[in-house]
């Protein structure tokens, strides 16, 4: 992507060696959705946050995926202790609805001016209205607890799993209601047997299950979806 430089998750030496006088910003997804369920590090985080501060540079945080309550947190960054100088959110920000916002800190803002960026449907009273009641029900729900509580327990299941499955499954990784298993063979089949057993998960990266289920997921709905997990590893042999 023009502009752009990459370093590698998790290694910070690799992103320091990319700055020069034309960086502007670091940006970091919080856990990678889509290549996998990688989490950083809050180790990694918090160094990012020290190489923004000694170059003065905009350290930004895409929260698309990990936000909005799905780690047990608001935002996935919070579990490091550190604050970004812009957040980019959606998805579960609008419960369904597709909306998009940015969080951009004080010092920063001025950055955009009018003209600078232009949407069709941004600000629609409806999108908005969404996101409002859903954030009402992440609070009076206390969801955020939930997930924490609930995500905890669950992850212990999920590697329980691992550890009898060790042919199958090679990793549990992620937090709250955003988990990956990374499989040791195409996750095709798999898949497959799973959905006709009545579990919906999706592939991510390479040989990766992801967990997604809702914020207001059970105890004994997510010890379902275990059930059905390891009665299709069973089946495989």
């Amino acid at each position: 992507m023009p502009g752009f430089a990459f370093g590698e998750l998790n290694n910070l030496p690799s992103f320091a060696d990319l700055i020069d006088d034309e960086t502007a910003a670091i940006f970091v997804e919080t856990i990678q959705g889509e290549s996998g369920v990688n989490p950083c590090t809050p180790e990694f985080l918090l160094g990012l946050r020290r190489l923004c501060d000694q170059h003065n540079l905009l350290l930004l945080a895409d929260e698309v995926q990990c936000g909005i309550g799905r780690t047990g947190k608001f935002y996935a960054f919070e579990h490091a202790g550190v604050r970004p100088d812009a957040i980019a959110m959606a998805k579960g920000l609008g419960g369904g609805f597709p909306i998009g916002a940015i969080w951009v800190a004080e010092g920063a803002a001025e950055l955009f001016q009018p003209g600078s960026h232009g949407t069709t449907f941004g600000g629609t009273p409806l999108a908005c209205a969404a996101a409002l009641a859903v954030l009402d029900v992440i609070e009076r729900e206390k969801l955020l607890a939930h997930v924490s509580a609930q995500g905890v327990r669950w992850l212990a299941e999920l590697n329980q799993v691992a550890q009898a499955f060790p042919q199958h499954i090679a990793a549990v990784r992620g937090r709250g209601f955003l988990v990956g298993v990374q499989l040791t063979a195409d996750p095709a089949p798999l898949l497959a047997d799973l959905r006709e057993r009545g579990l919906l998960v999706v592939p991510s990266g390479n040989q990766v299950l992801r967990f997604l289920p809702p914020l207001v997921a059970t105890a004994a709905e997510l010890d379902q979806a275990t059930v059905i997990l390891r009665a299709a590893l069973a089946a495989k042999g």
